[in-house]
């Protein structure tokens, strides 16, 4: 997705330095790890968090060094401050309770992710910082959404717990955690699906997918005509690293180049693993029924090149089928 002597900048640039990554387990921590291991960046060490779940073992196949830091432990702050100690590292922060279930059913714990969580790297010098947060932000807006569109939603939203938590995230880090990073940005991320099935994982793609391997029938529960901006969520890191290292902006939108609508997104599942769909009439439980984000920003400053993207069917059949 990039030149040759682009992908070589970056593959330096990350591979000089520690990296942390704080949610390895979620959609976003498995993109970079599959961006890890393709463009061949090997950071020094590795310093992966998760809230109380193991890592996959095939981290170890991007770094020799390696710790895993779960937060549900007493020890998490003094171990993590000790490994930082002194040390010149590349942050993204991923962690925050990406999948609606999640943030619906634990509320406190999305903001303690995106808030104290974050703030806890206020006391260490970052070279590059990459704070992910969502294009949930933009809840409300019915047009198309820019970095300067203002925002809408309001705390009667049934999603508002985990919009401002985001929002609040991004507060702290153009204001407070910019003040140690040599280079930050917020990335408002849209819809990005992982490269493999993640267990639990009660999102509409996914539920879609594991309802067509288990039940033999993809069944979508409403919401069949909201637009939505799916991408692959590995390409959504090459534009953050992309952008991280040319860019200039501190604020960037990160959708795909996939439009289509829920009916049409269960319909391609569908034809993927040959078997039936059934798409029920009805609202999508809070979701919003428009996601339209655009990108050019990021697309510009990344020098990411979108037209060697593989289909949209093709990242889908990998996902559905990886291990």
């Amino acid at each position: 997705m990039f030149n040759q002597n682009d992908l070589k900048i970056i593959q330096d640039k990350f591979a000089s330095v520690s990296l942390v990554v704080e949610g390895a387990n979620g959609s976003l921590g498995l993109s970079i790890l599959k961006v890890l291991f393709d463009l061949n960046i090997r950071p020094r060490s590795l310093i992966l968090t998760t809230n109380n779940s193991d890592v996959s073992k095939k981290w170890s196949s991007v770094a020799d060094n390696i710790l895993h830091l779960k937060r549900t432990n007493k020890n998490f702050s003094d171990r993590l401050s000790n490994a930082l100690y002194e040390k010149e590292f590349n942050l993204i922060f991923g962690a925050g309770y990406g999948q609606p279930a999640k943030f619906m059913e634990d509320p406190h714990g999305a903001i303690e992710a995106n808030t104290n969580n974050l703030l806890f790297y206020k006391a260490f010098k970052i070279n590059y910082l990459a704070y992910l947060s969502t294009s949930e932000i933009y809840s409300g807006i019915n047009g198309e959404a820019f970095e300067d569109s203002k925002t809408i939603s309001t705390p009667e939203d049934v999603r508002s717990v985990y919009i401002e938590a985001k929002r609040l995230g991004e507060a702290i880090t153009h204001n407070i955690l910019s003040l140690s990073a040599e280079r930050y940005a917020v990335y408002r991320i849209a819809l990005a699906f992982p490269p493999k099935l993640i267990p639990g994982d009660k999102r509409v793609l996914a539920d879609l997918v594991n309802g067509g391997k288990n039940n033999g029938r993809v069944l979508l529960n409403g919401g069949a005509d909201y637009l939505r901006q799916y991408q692959y969520g590995p390409n959504a890191i090459l534009k953050i690293l992309g952008s991280l290292v040319f860019g200039h902006s501190n604020l960037y939108n990160n959708s795909g180049e996939f439009y289509l609508t829920l009916g049409d997104l269960a319909t391609q599942v569908a034809d993927i693993l040959e078997v039936p769909v059934e798409i029920k009439s009805g609202d999508g439980s809070g979701a919003p029924a428009i996601v339209n984000v655009n990108s050019k920003r990021i697309s510009m400053e990344s020098r990411y090149d979108s037209s060697r993207e593989l289909s949209l069917a093709e990242y889908l059949r990998e996902m559905i089928y990886e291990n």
